[in-house]
């Protein structure tokens, strides 16, 4: 297997989710006025024109980057100078904005890019820093067919196999995207990472207002 899908935990990453700031191209009509960072998202100038879900993220991705305290101080304000609009999911989130309900939401990237090829009035910046959630493969210990199962997960996981599939389907790969080149990449890749994503991810929950 390639050592860029191979986790540090080893697992293996099935896709690697880039966060982008999704706006309805029929409020927003220059592109250019969409907050280019995330600190910029909370600028009380937005208020009542932004969606979030209000699980946490990518916000907790975010807190690898900033802290925990630094990051809920962070949604605090965000939640109190924008009050932004809890939509839970991305395709209801990305719906409501599709519709002008509002004008930005963070959002997956190839989640976006599905609504896109559906005609969706959208468009995307990706922020700084890039935020980026893989989601793993692991073997559990009790599988009942060990070889069969990781042969699958190979192929699942390899470029000619079940990524191409992914790839067209929804927009899915291991792959890094190409929107994230030159960006500063955020992500979390070791225990001590992970631990603090699951410990401030409630947290943003109760900032914002949401549930689980």
């Amino acid at each position: 297997m390639p050592s860029s899908i191979i986790s540090n935990d080893g697992g293996l990453i099935e896709y690697q989710s880039l966060y982008v700031l999704a706006y309805n191209k029929n409020v927003i009509k220059d592109a250019s006025t969409v907050p280019a960072d995330w600190q910029a998202l909370a600028d009380p100038k937005w208020k009542g024109q932004v969606s979030v879900d209000p699980r946490g993220f990518p916000f907790n991705v975010l807190a690898v980057s900033l802290g925990e305290a630094a990051t809920l101080d962070y949604v605090k304000k965000l939640s109190s100078d924008v009050k932004p609009d809890l939509v839970k999911g991305s395709t209801a989130g990305l719906t409501k904005l599709s519709a002008g309900a509002e004008s930005l939401r963070p959002a997956a990237l190839e989640d976006v890019k599905t609504q896109l090829a559906k005609g969706a009035p959208l468009g995307y910046v990706v922020p700084e820093p890039a935020l980026i959630q893989d989601t793993l493969w692991y073997l559990t210990s009790n599988a009942p067919d060990k070889n069969a199962a990781l042969l699958f997960a190979i192929w699942f996981t390899s470029a000619d196999g079940g990524q191409a599939f992914t790839a067209k389907q929804d927009n899915r790969t291991n792959q890094l995207p190409s929107e994230a080149s030159g960006k500063t990449i955020v992500t979390y890749t070791t225990p001590a990472q992970a631990a603090l994503v699951a410990k401030v991810t409630p947290e943003i929950v109760t900032a914002l207002g949401g549930g689980s």
